[in-house]
């Protein structure tokens, strides 16, 4: 089983949609799986030197993950901005993904196997970003 962390919704297109001025805090919050937490701390520090805002990384044991990100689509929570997820559970939530397909630019495309864009990519719309 291939066992990759997926960005179902990207730091850039969170970024891309807060209201906040650049002078105002923000925080994002990432659902993370433990193991995967080293993948995700390099871009986060670029984050918060690009912008001067803050993240903040949920650390759950993987099995947990599925669970916890289920829970709270199922109330409608917004407890996370960003979740890593494992590949396999992409069509799962797909219905509570926010489309990435702008973020898929060609020197982007370039840069992935091939395999790892047609992982992102549900119904037709780039819902993950590979990391």
């Amino acid at each position: 089983m291939k066992n990759l962390s997926f960005v179902l919704v990207a730091l850039v297109l969170a970024l891309l949609s807060f209201t906040a001025s650049a002078q105002d805090s923000v925080t994002l919050t990432v659902l993370v799986e433990q193991g995967g937490l080293w993948l995700q701390e390099a871009a986060a520090k670029q984050f918060e030197e690009e912008t001067g805002h803050t993240v903040e990384f949920v650390n759950v044991p993987y099995g947990s993950v599925f669970d916890r990100l289920s829970a709270e689509m199922a109330t409608g929570g917004a407890a996370f901005d960003v979740a890593t997820i494992d590949v396999v559970w992409m069509s799962h939530f797909a219905p509570f993904a926010e489309p990435l397909d702008d973020l898929f630019t060609d020197e982007v495309v370039d840069d992935l196997f091939a395999s790892l864009v047609a992982d992102a990519q549900i119904g037709g719309a780039y819902i993950g970003m590979p990391t």
